[in-house]
């Protein structure tokens, strides 16, 4: 079946993401981000049906992958934001009424990403207090490097593989 779709239809629809974001920045609400930062995600990395509509199911095995995940493939797996989402909407609200959209697709695009992890390591995660924050001591100077992006990943001891796109499994 062929895509009935463009790259403008994508530009298109992550850019209407980028001015939801806007939006909730704005009015310093923060309850929508999810949809509109993971659509944005779809949207920007082609992620979509032969409509065009977003489809969060095939970020699985197409980032980055746990090790362990890779390794048993039959596990319980979870799609997991690398830099918490919690973190996302903080770093975004924090850009303040100024912002621009320029600004929100800059942070987007460099800590938006997705690995596929089994279920007990996000359980490890969870256990470790770092499901939804990133460790005290990866800042510097009050800001995340993206030198950093994985350190949940590496003080829980779970093993990312760099990017893997599409895994047949």
């Amino acid at each position: 079946m062929s895509k009935n779709y463009s790259s403008k239809d994508l530009e298109t629809n992550y850019d209407i993401e980028l001015e939801h974001i806007l939006l909730e920045i704005k009015n310093q609400r923060g309850n929508h981000m999810r949809h509109f930062i993971d659509q944005y995600f779809c949207y920007k990395n082609e992620y979509v049906t032969n409509n065009c509509k977003p489809v969060w199911d095939k970020i699985n095995w197409n980032e980055y992958v746990s090790e362990e995940a890779a390794n048993n493939p039959d596990t319980n797996i979870t799609r997991d934001h690398v830099v918490p989402l919690k973190v996302l909407t903080e770093m975004l609200l924090n850009l303040g009424a100024k912002a621009t959209k320029k600004q929100i697709q800059d942070i987007l695009d460099e800590f938006l990403c997705f690995a596929t992890i089994t279920k007990m390591e996000d359980q490890k995660l969870n256990a470790a207090g770092l499901k939804s924050k990133m460790p005290d001591d990866c800042y510097k100077n009050g800001k995340l490097p993206n030198n950093e992006k994985f350190a949940r990943y590496q003080k829980t001891e779970i093993s990312i593989n760099h990017a893997v796109k599409n895994i047949n499994l």
